[in-house]
């Protein structure tokens, strides 16, 4: 059987909200995978020898342009709440929202989602 890549056909992407709940959502353009590669290199460059101080400022730089990221494809009512959510989960999302790996097979499709302003686009 051939290698599958399921990915190239995929446009949308399935975000879980929790108790079994998702929403879907656009994946981000091509481009944003080599930005949140950028990022992750930047963050990679972070070592012992730095002053806490620009340690700090550069994580903080780098969590924010990830948040950006999200941000432009996911809900309005979700933007607040990515302040709360870590350098590596938003790491995570952004990988999710760029690759279109998102397990949504699993997902039961009377459990999605929408959220008021994804129907106003």
């Amino acid at each position: 059987m051939a290698t599958m890549f399921p990915q190239l056909a995929k446009d949308t992407v399935h975000i879980g909200l929790g108790a079994g709940k998702w929403i879907e959502v656009k994946m981000l353009p091509v481009s944003a995978y080599a930005k949140f590669r950028d990022i992750q290199q930047h963050v990679a460059t972070l070592n012992d020898a730095m002053p806490i101080a620009e340690k700090m400022k550069l994580a903080d730089e780098a969590t924010a342009e990830l948040a950006a990221m999200a941000r432009s494809v996911l809900p309005e009512e979700l933007h607040e709440r990515l302040g709360r959510f870590s350098y590596g989960e938003l790491s995570a999302l952004v990988l999710v929202l760029c690759t279109g790996n998102d397990d949504s097979e699993k997902d039961d499709p009377q459990k999605k989602m929408t959220l008021p302003s994804q129907l106003r686009t």
